[in-house]
């Protein structure tokens, strides 16, 4: 009973810790600025933060596992690109829908061959990935233009910009991809295979889980979840552009954004440790701190600056609480 309960402080300890952070920066910015609080503000925070929201859980998994997807922003930019030719030639959602389903789980396939298959070190893996469907992203655009745009449907932009009873269509994408990844890693087969293979990889091989099976499933949702979350990128900017994965609200591409908001969260860049829960809350506390410091005017070089001196803060202040706590 002890123990449980020292498990249990500790959890409400770091989850506090990252929901912390978020409360502050809210505190402080709406303090600096007082459009910071309006609510057209907070719904652009919605907003920019939905790609960053939708990757959060896979990567966390992922990163929990000992492995990580450095190309999910280059498959934002390729989906992008491909949603935009598809509809802009008449083909309907539908069909574009699923032949982004189909773009993003062959890369997360590739992804995952490479890195389980032929065992090059994921960091290597998804870096190159990364390069190769940016290159072939700025291949599609035609030549001479920057992004795809024109000719495109009316509803192309819907699910970016459109609502639902009042409240952004991508609010309710992030809150069920948010609940669907914490229920995952906390009740499902996948997320405690995750913290064993990331644990020790060889003692959960030979306990009978199929490691890279678990693994490349991860990498293949990732695909997936990045492909969509293009579509739902250039819906929003209603274009087809090629560098959607990055996102200038927050100074840094998706999949950095995510991977700091991940480690933001108390996950370990080594595997075994993490959670989704806190990785959702150190997305919206980028989201808030890069929508505060645009509103206050503070250059986007300093923004680079605060966000890095944020992570480390952070993470040292969250093993500081993690070691306190395990005492």
């Amino acid at each position: 009973m002890a123990v449980q309960k020292k498990y249990s402080m500790r959890n409400l300890v770091m989850n506090s810790y990252s929901l912390a952070m978020l409360i502050l920066f809210v505190i402080v910015f709406s303090m600096l600025s007082s459009r910071f609080l309006h609510p057209l503000s907070l719904i652009n925070i919605i907003r920019v933060a939905t790609p960053s929201i939708m990757l959060a859980g896979v990567i966390t998994l992922l990163l929990i596992s000992g492995n990580i997807d450095l190309s999910v922003g280059s498959t934002i930019g390729l989906s992008a690109v491909l949603y935009a030719i598809m509809t802009q030639h008449g083909y309907g959602f539908g069909i574009s829908f699923l032949a982004i389903c189909v773009l993003g789980i062959i890369l997360g396939v590739i992804n995952g061959f490479l890195v389980m298959k032929l065992r090059i070190i994921s960091v290597i893996a998804t870096i190159a990935t990364m390069k190769v469907y940016a290159g072939v992203a700025r291949l599609l655009v035609p030549k001479g233009k920057a992004v795809i745009k024109g000719g495109l449907p009316d509803d192309f932009s819907y699910i970016g910009r459109g609502e639902l009873f009042g409240l952004p269509l991508v609010l309710y994408i992030s809150i069920i991809l948010a609940v669907v990844f914490i229920i995952v890693q906390r009740k499902t087969v996948l997320g405690k295979y995750a913290v064993a293979i990331g644990g020790n990889q060889e003692a959960a091989r030979l306990s009978g889980i199929n490691v890279t099976g678990t693994v490349w499933l991860l990498y293949i949702i990732a695909g997936l979840l990045a492909a969509l979350a293009g579509l739902v990128r250039a819906s929003h900017m209603a274009v087809g552009d090629p560098a959607a994965g990055g996102l200038p609200a927050m100074a840094t591409g998706v999949e950095l954004t995510v991977l700091v908001a991940v480690l933001l969260g108390g996950t370990s860049f080594f595997g075994g440790e993490g959670s989704v829960l806190r990785s959702i809350v150190g997305v919206l506390t980028l989201a808030t701190l890069a929508s505060g410091m645009y509103m206050v005017g503070i250059p986007p070089f300093w923004q680079q600056a605060v966000t890095g001196s944020v992570l480390i803060v952070g993470v040292v202040l969250f093993r500081l609480t993690k070691e306190t706590i395990s005492e």
